[in-house]
């Protein structure tokens, strides 16, 4: 797995995460996202297999 492709535009955003499997089962990754007012949680990707995403953030709400 190689380093993550970041994308270098106003807006945009890279996470990146590490985990690992005791048993080194594949994993798949889901993304949420809670705006600080609610406390529901909002899907922003789902089933990644890659332990990185990149997203403009100008889709977001302004908040914390």
């Amino acid at each position: 797995e190689g380093a993550p492709r970041r994308l270098l535009r106003k807006g945009y955003r890279t996470l990146t995460w590490r985990a690992t499997d005791a048993d080194s089962d594949t994993l798949s990754y889901d993304i949420e996202f809670r705006p600080a007012t609610s406390t529901r949680w909002l899907s922003l990707r789902r089933n990644l297999k890659e332990s990185f995403y990149s997203f403009d953030t100008t889709s977001l709400p302004d908040g914390d």
